[in-house]
C-alpha cells in the first residue's frame, strides 16, 4: 500500500493579499500569491493573477457579481471576453449578464 502526502491547496483571506505591479501577493511577502481566496471576493490566484470564476458577495450574503479571468485578463484575442459576467441587485435579481455561454 501506497500512501502520498498530498499537500493541501493554500487558502487566504482577499484582505490579506496587496496587488504590486499588477500581481497579487500576500502582505509582507515578495512571492506571487497562488491559491485560494475566500472573503468578500472568492476566486483563484495562479502566480498572482486571477484565473478561473470569480465571485463578490453583499453583506448580507448574497452573490452580488461573478466574472470568469483568465491569465489576469477577463477579455481574450480581439477583445472578446473569454466567459459570462453577471450582475445581481441585493435582494437576488439579476441586474445584467454579458459574455460567452450567459444564461
Amino acid at each position: 500500500m501506497c500512501i502520498r502526502d498530498r499537500a493541501s491547496p493554500v487558502k487566504t483571506d482577499y484582505e490579506n493579499l496587496v496587488k504590486r505591479n499588477g500581481l497579487y501577493y500576500e502582505k509582507s511577502t515578495d512571492t506571487p500569491f497562488s491559491g485560494h481566496v475566500k472573503g468578500k471576493k472568492n476566486g483563484r490566484i495562479k502566480d498572482g493573477e486571477k484565473d478561473g470564476i470569480w465571485r463578490s458577495y453583499y453583506k448580507n450574503g448574497r452573490l452580488g457579481h461573478q466574472i470568469v479571468w483568465r491569465n489576469g485578463k477577463t477579455y481574450g484575442v480581439e477583445g472578446k471576453r473569454l466567459g459570462c459576467e453577471k450582475e445581481w441587485t441585493e435582494d437576488g435579481r439579476l441586474k445584467w449578464s454579458k459574455g460567452k455561454g450567459c444564461w
